[in-house]
């Protein structure tokens, strides 16, 4: 009799168990914002990227002065329609650099060539292909449709994009953002109420291209790295100015689904216009996250690198 309880009781146990990971499967999750901040008295369109988003219907964010909203939610593309998509774009560019007009001058401005989208739904990170340059063709092909670089992942897949409105007195710092699914609410991430300025990345901005925006100091950088990348981003600073360049990473999100050993070591680089480094750090006393302190010995344009050690 006892017996007969113990493996009844144990039958109970495993089936609760499972049913319990199953119900943890189909929980609502996030796993990145970008970009996850933004300056006060702005409004911001952020890609929030994750697991069972479907039906997002609000957002949650942690104190006051600040609105959000869903716009829109964007399943994952099809292998098919990515596969199709690039051998289009791989069609386009040899075509395209083969033209008499980029031989001889090199040319390389933007909206220079029509994609047949027609077949592929509309989604967030297709809209404006047609206003790149070959150059930034040919980075935004190798990051989002390189099979050796595109890492597949579920929990990464499904996009919802989030509109955020920022009171101007809205009260600086760290607050969290959920959204609101039919299945409940998704785990916090951060989202950083700002006062500088703010640019975003335009990829390529690496070494080997030198495309990369100059602004001015102080700002605010907002950029995502992919498997391999590097980033660099310019600004120009006077002689005399005492810099302090803070990277944002683990702090942001301490541990990344799509990564081993799950967590982004970030490393900062500061340039001169020459190209000599002038400081570099991967951390800061106790915090993973780097900072570079460093006195500019003379006006001019400088960049910071920033890539996983």
């Amino acid at each position: 009799m006892n017996r007969s309880r113990a493996l009844v009781l144990s039958m109970w146990l495993a089936a609760a168990a499972s049913a319990w990971g199953q119900s943890k499967e189909r929980d609502p999750h996030l796993g990145y914002l970008f970009p996850a901040g933004g300056r006060q008295g702005t409004a911001v369109r952020v890609t929030a990227g994750g697991q069972n988003l479907r039906g997002a219907d609000g957002v949650w964010i942690s104190g006051e002065g600040v609105q959000a909203r869903v716009v829109e939610f964007a399943r994952p593309l099809s292998f098919q329609q990515l596969r199709d998509l690039r051998q289009q774009i791989d069609k386009l560019l040899r075509r395209r650099r083969s033209g008499p007009a980029f031989r001889q001058r090199g040319e390389d401005r933007p909206g220079a060539f029509e994609l047949d989208l027609t077949d592929v739904p509309d989604h967030p990170s297709l809209r404006g292909l047609e206003q790149l340059s070959v150059r930034q063709l040919v980075a935004w092909r190798d990051q989002v449709l390189n099979p050796e670089k595109r890492q597949p992942n579920a929990q990464l897949a499904e996009q919802v994009v989030v509109e955020i409105t920022i009171d101007a007195d809205a009260k600086p710092g760290d607050r969290e953002l959920r959204l609101v699914t039919a299945a409940g609410l998704t785990n916090p991430l951060r989202f950083q109420v700002g006062t500088q300025a703010e640019a975003t990345e335009r990829e390529p901005n690496d070494t080997e291209t030198g495309q990369v925006d100059c602004a001015e100091a102080p700002v605010c950088f907002n950029g995502q790295l992919m498997g391999g990348d590097v980033d660099r981003f310019r600004f120009r600073a006077r002689g005399g100015q005492q810099l302090v360049i803070r990277a944002y990473a683990r702090r942001l999100i301490p541990y990344l689904a799509d990564a081993v050993p799950g967590w982004f070591q970030a490393t900062l680089a500061l340039y001169d216009g020459q190209g000599h480094e002038g400081a570099c750090a991967d951390d800061w006393s106790f915090d993973p996250d780097p900072v570079i302190v460093h006195a500019i010995p003379a006006d001019g344009e400088f960049e910071v690198e920033i890539r996983d050690s």
